[in-house]
This record gives C-alpha cells, sequence and structure tokens, in this order.
C-alpha cells in the first residue's frame, strides 16, 4: 500500500491551533506514525509520557502494561 503524507500538514494543524485556540507555544507533535495510519504505532493509553522540546524527543516514561 503507498504511504501518503500531506506535506502541509505540520504547517496547517500549527496555524489552526493558533488561530482556533490563540495557543502560540503550544508543543505539538506531528510525523509519527500513530493514529490512523500505515503503519500504525500504538501508543498505551494512561502511561506516562515525556515531550522533551528541547531535544526534540517523545518517550513513554512506565510500563504501558502490568506484569
Amino acid at each position: 500500500m503507498p504511504q501518503h503524507r500531506f506535506v502541509d500538514y505540520d504547517r496547517v494543524l500549527r496555524q489552526v491551533v493558533v488561530d482556533e485556540c490563540g495557543l502560540v507555544d503550544l508543543p505539538l507533535i506531528t510525523g509519527m506514525d500513530f493514529g490512523h495510519t500505515d503503519p500504525m504505532l500504538v501508543l498505551p493509553y494512561g502511561a506516562q509520557a515525556e515531550n522533551d522540546c528541547d531535544r526534540q524527543r517523545f518517550s513513554i516514561v512506565e510500563r504501558a502494561v502490568a506484569a
């Protein structure tokens, strides 16, 4: 299956957040294959995560499932 990405997605998303919410400095995560994409990464619901904007790194910082 061919993979396509709307090339202006990041710019459009940022503009919507600014225009509709007035959030100029809100950190956004884009360009990751989660949600309705192919391939699709899974983000565990309820797990603690960290978004390090300075290093441009997103990390899940706890176990996603209990043993």
